[in-house]
């Protein structure tokens, strides 16, 4: 992967990425992926999508904050 601003070659076991998934594909040079599942990709429709997470913390361990 190529980093836009310092145009240096960047590797990596894993990436996170925050595009659409057809975006983020697009943007790869990698050869793992097929054609199909390419293609599928982008036909998809861009929306919302939402993550949650629900913790429970030790009493004491994290300040309250009002």
């Amino acid at each position: 992967m190529y980093c836009l601003k310092m145009d240096k070659k960047i590797t990596s076991k894993y990436f996170i990425s925050n595009l659409h998934p057809a975006q983020t594909v697009a943007i790869t040079e990698s050869d793992v992926l097929r054609k199909p599942y390419r293609w599928r990709l982008s036909t998809l429709e861009n929306t919302v999508g939402t993550f949650l997470l629900n913790i429970v913390l030790k009493k004491d361990t994290f300040p309250y904050l009002n």
